[in-house]
């Protein structure tokens, strides 16, 4: 199964959630190093539909919306939460 994760300005697709997660986080590095507190950044994850292109998909008719998630930047690391 392929997932996609959307971050503001960011999508990236892989073969698990967390590898989704962890790849359109990757952007956002340099907040994530600077440590200036705790950056929080909205994330949603969907399932791509069965015979559906990776490459070549529309969102609303061709995922299955997953759930909401929220990444925290805490020392250094990305952590993130299932919101609903």
């Amino acid at each position: 199964m392929i997932y996609i994760s959307i971050t503001p300005l960011q999508w990236r697709w892989a073969f698990t959630i967390e590898d989704a997660q962890q790849r359109s986080l990757e952007t956002y590095k340099r907040m994530r190093s600077e440590g200036t507190g705790r950056i929080k950044m909205p994330m949603r994850v969907y399932s791509l539909k069965a015979g559906v292109s990776q490459k070549k998909f529309h969102l609303k008719h061709d995922t299955n919306f997953l759930g909401r998630y929220e990444a925290i930047a805490v020392g250094g690391k990305w952590l993130t939460n299932k919101l609903y």
